[in-house]
């Protein structure tokens, strides 16, 4: 075993300095790296539930009056729980307020077209979590009047919902982070 005479050596000479900037070196690399790696993967899974945002939409608009609603319901919500995991697992990518937008937006028009409860407090939960996680992102100035809609529409027992056919934002066809299609103005 060294004694210490030899660690104290060790640690002066140039060789135990060059090998701690090496490991310097390719920590800073790794994490970096890694860094990237997610901002990708942000990237990659926020495009990839847009365009199914985008085609579930069109089969909601296109659905006729005896389609069951159930399956697209269930869709709908299976996404809106994408967008809040690609939040949840990317907080500081540029697309975690996106991504809550796009859930909570999503969970507002579900409620909207389908009437049910749950959907309706989600899309008040996901709007609240996006002015809180994200107060300076823009899209904090347009949850007001969403979530006052949301709150106004208390629909009763025999009710399916008050609006059931409200319109729901229009698609945004710029260009953007989300690929062209989003919610923002």
């Amino acid at each position: 075993m060294p004694s210490s005479d030899d660690l104290k050596a060790r640690r002066g000479s140039p060789v135990g300095s060059g090998f701690r900037q090496t490991l310097a070196a390719a920590i800073f690399l790794a994490l970096t790296a890694t860094m990237f790696a997610q901002g990708s993967n942000a990237t990659a899974l926020f495009r990839e539930a847009v365009k199914r945002e985008t085609a579930l939409r069109k089969e909601i608009d296109t659905r006729g009056p005896g389609t069951p609603a159930p399956p697209l319901l269930e869709r709908t919500r299976v996404l809106v729980g994408a967008y809040e995991d690609i939040a949840q697992l990317f907080p500081a990518s540029p697309y975690g307020d996106d991504s809550l937008w796009h859930g909570a937006v999503l969970a507002a028009d579900a409620f909207w077209e389908f009437g049910e409860q749950d959907d309706r407090a989600r899309a008040l939960r996901l709007f609240k979590m996006l002015a809180t996680r994200y107060p300076k992102s823009a899209l904090v100035k347009q949850i007001g009047s969403h979530v006052q809609r949301l709150e106004a529409a208390q629909p009763g027992p025999d009710a399916p919902c008050p609006m059931p056919h409200a319109p729901s934002l229009p698609l945004r066809t710029g260009s953007g982070r989300d690929g062209g299609i989003g919610h923002r103005k």
